[in-house]
């Protein structure tokens, strides 16, 4: 991650996360004591660049689970956004479809 983005990273308070915050991006708050952070203010239907990709993948090793509630988006949105954290799997179930 670039110093930029890591110098814009505050530490906030709260059982089982750092409570990161970007100022111009996503903030991640605490989902519960035990495992979890909430991602609030970003549209995950809308590109990311590699920076705001970094701070997901930064909150996801701290938080093991990430939260994106009430996000509408299509099959192919979700899928172009999931590539960003690597090669995605072959679902067995879809086999028998």
């Amino acid at each position: 991650m670039d110093n930029a983005v890591q110098e814009s990273l505050v530490e906030g308070s709260g059982p089982g996360t750092r409570g990161l915050r970007n100022s111009a991006g996503p903030e991640f708050r605490p989902a519960s004591r035990a495992i979890g952070a909430e991602v609030l203010g970003w549209d995950i239907a809308q590109p990311a660049d590699d920076e705001t990709i970094g701070l997901f993948r930064q909150a996801l090793d701290e938080n093991c689970v990430l939260l994106f509630r009430d996000q509408e988006l299509t099959p192919e949105q979700q899928v172009a956004f999931s590539r960003r954290f690597g090669e995605l799997e072959h679902h067995v179930l879809s086999d028998y479809t």
